[in-house]
């Protein structure tokens, strides 16, 4: 019970409750807007092996689609400069794995300026078909949506590396159908191939925004955490502190529930009732109180009953010792019924001075 008593009657000291009430914020700090920073970058980190794989993928598709409609030599060279993007690509991924924060940051602007470069590759790629006579071929609408669905699909974390990639590779096959002369409907296309560009960035900021929400409410969620740890091990502190006080204290504390039984009583029972606190727990005050008292003890009660909080003096109360004998004593009644951990009236009591009191109970 001295548990729950405790938080109720010692508050921890004003600045500490500060303290710990700013570090339960509704807004981010700094330190969190750097981690939110870095967690984004880490999924990037964590999903490009597959706009990697995508790339390569589609790439060696091109070299098949195009080997006998394009210059091979142009081809190569344009296969060869993607191939070699996408190896250090996966190189700088894999140097990347075991990256500190600041690794993972840096990591984080490599893959964007890469996925730029490797946009104007396929930019390239779609010049090169048209300059072949092949700008209607099925293989290049299809080739760069892919590339595009996989950099979405990849950089859910940020918008910047999929309009790194979808910005020039959009803008080279708009231009394509637009310019070639290839379809009657090259404007059309032209246009159709902006309005997607235009959808996948929206779509690439919304899964942003929703990963950093998510990132948000947990980071708020881990200073929650955090900061009831704090509070509980002020708690804790705290009622160490109280419990020696109470427990080395030569007055006796008790807390008597609304029907009049005791819930918790202080060691100091034993020397002044001569009885121990398990013995004195679960009796009744008409039990403990001299009948000559016991309507002192009821009208004090009453009194705080009707103002919580208030310190109701009881300059002369006797309470029935182990022995038969009664101790009396002088205290005060509080009402913390409505006091969670306490829910009670607490008493709290001295042995009356002597100087004070010649009085006796015709009882006794």
């Amino acid at each position: 019970m001295i548990a729950q008593f405790q938080p109720s009657l010692s508050e921890p000291p004003t600045a500490e409750r500060r303290r710990v009430d700013a570090n339960a914020p509704e807004a981010l700090t700094a330190a969190d807007r750097q981690r939110l920073l870095i967690e984004r970058h880490a999924l990037l980190r964590r999903n490009a092996a597959l706009s990697i794989a995508v790339g390569v993928v589609l790439a060696l598709a091109a070299i098949v689609v195009g080997w006998s409609t394009i210059a091979r030599p142009v081809l190569l060279a344009w296969s060869a400069g993607v191939l070699a993007l996408a190896a250090a690509r996966a190189f700088t991924l894999h140097a990347a794995a075991k990256a500190t924060s600041d690794g993972i940051v840096r990591f984080g602007q490599f893959h964007t300026a890469a996925m730029a470069l490797n946009g104007v590759a396929w930019a390239a790629l779609a010049v090169i078909f048209a300059a072949h006579g092949q700008a209607g071929h099925i293989f290049l609408p299809i080739a760069i949506a892919g590339l595009t669905s996989g950099a979405l699909a990849a950089s859910v974390a940020s918008w910047r590396p999929v309009v790194a990639f979808n910005g020039p590779a959009l803008a080279g096959l708009a231009l394509t159908y637009a310019f070639s002369g290839a379809s009657p409907h090259g404007w059309l296309y032209a246009g159709l191939v902006l309005l997607y560009g235009g959808v996948t960035a929206w779509l690439a900021y919304g899964a942003q925004t929703t990963t950093e929400r998510l990132i948000r409410m947990r980071l708020r969620q881990q200073n929650l955490v955090k900061a009831l740890d704090r509070r509980s091990e002020m708690t804790r502190e705290s009622e160490s502190r109280f419990r020696a006080i109470v427990e080395s204290s030569r007055e006796v504390t008790m807390i008597f529930s609304l029907e009049g039984r005791v819930l918790y009583a202080s060691p100091a029972v034993e020397t002044l009732l001569a009885s121990t606190p398990q013995d004195v727990i679960g009796k009744s005050t008409k039990r403990l109180i001299h009948p000559d008292d016991f309507g002192v003890f009821k009208a004090a009660g009453e009194r705080a009953l009707a103002d919580l909080g208030a310190v109701i003096p009881i300059n002369h109360l006797c309470l029935k010792r182990g022995d038969g004998a009664y101790a009396p004593l002088t205290g005060r009644l509080t009402n913390m019924l409505y006091v969670p951990g306490v829910e009670g009236f607490v008493f709290t009591a001295a042995p009356v001075e002597e100087r004070v009191t010649a009085y006796a109970h015709a009882a006794e």
